[in-house]
């Protein structure tokens, strides 16, 4: 099984987003390059060969706020990202909490899991909530735009 490879871009001040540089509010998506002062988020590649290489287009974000697509789609088919901040209910629609969503990876575990809750389950959070049918997940906002969200469940 493989899954789609993407990242969002977070920029604070929106006017600073390039002409033709598709983005939803704050976030650019595509791929990442890191940089050393900056990482970019790029677009379409329209030429290459062995000298150089064409994108689309490219913007360049602040270091550090590039965040990974899971793979994964919340309860609405909104897609998660790592920095997503995401509400756990039951399949009652109680919610259990809200928490925010990590690469928990490493060499011996490399997988997406939720920071806080990821030992109250048996394997990886978010496998087992995927594949459980017990539990239901909603992205409600991320820790760039919506910090705050994390602080309501401590």
């Amino acid at each position: 099984m493989s899954r789609e490879i993407k990242f969002r871009g977070f920029l604070k001040d929106i006017d600073v987003i390039g002409i033709g540089v598709p983005h939803t509010g704050h976030f650019v998506i595509g791929d990442l390059v890191q940089g050393t002062e900056y990482d970019y988020i790029v677009g379409g590649m329209l030429e290459a060969n062995e000298e150089y290489s064409v994108l689309e287009w490219w913007q360049a974000i602040q270091k550090g706020t590039a965040d990974q697509f899971t793979g994964l789609k919340d309860m609405n088919g909104r897609d998660i990202y790592e920095g997503d901040i995401v509400c756990v209910s039951d399949v009652y629609g109680d919610m259990l909490y809200v928490d925010v969503v990590i690469w928990g990876g490493n060499d011996d575990y490399p997988a997406f899991d939720l920071k806080n809750h990821a030992v109250e389950y048996d394997s990886n959070a978010l496998s087992s909530i995927f594949n459980g049918g017990c539990e239901i997940i909603k992205v409600i906002g991320n820790i760039h735009n919506n910090p705050e969200l994390l602080e309501a469940d401590e």
